[in-house]
């Protein structure tokens, strides 16, 4: 996408630009977090399951209100880190960019090269960098959303299906 900007390839400069320690940092509460909404369908399964002893039931539906509350700390913490992965890319483009152009004055003498040139650096490489990053989040969480909701549907449901023993 931005190759023709910085001749090189597509795959090494998602990796120059995204990949970084913030990441796995964005991915690690992103999980947490999706972990712990997960739990919430497990126990809002428990709670149904035991309705009609209020013995049982309290501690599952303890459990339940824990796990709506919860996620947002580690959300928070994900949105914060995805930011700090924004601002660093961002800075990573004009670093690039500074070292691809830099002594190159053929680059600006063509009126449209420069004007193409400039017009990312003022508009679209932020833009590129934000949308990017909110995408990217934004499908990391409903995939894991939905992975991890399915598998406490299942450890509930049906427990023989997993390759791991059941929770009691």
């Amino acid at each position: 996408m931005l190759h023709w900007l910085f001749e090189t390839g597509d795959w090494k400069m998602f990796r120059a630009l995204f990949y970084s320690p913030t990441l796995v940092f964005a991915l690690f509460f992103v999980i947490c977090q999706q972990v712990t909404v997960a739990s919430s369908t497990w126990f809002l399964a428990r709670v149904t399951a035991n309705a009609q002893s209020p013995n049982q039931v309290l501690p599952w539906l303890i459990g339940f209100l824990l796990s709506l509350s919860l996620p947002y700390v580690p959300g928070v913490l994900a949105v914060r880190q995805v930011a700090k992965l924004k601002n660093g890319a961002h800075k990573k483009i004009l670093e690039l960019l500074r070292t691809t152009i830099e002594g190159k004055t053929t680059l600006f003498a063509n009126k449209e090269e420069r004007e193409r040139r400039f017009v990312f650096l003022q508009r679209e490489g932020e833009d590129f960098v934000t949308q990017s990053c909110d995408a990217g989040f934004d499908f990391t969480q409903t995939i894991f959303n939905v992975i991890l909701n399915i598998i406490a549907l299942v450890i509930f449901v049906h427990p023989a299906l997993l390759p791991f023993p059941p929770i009691s």
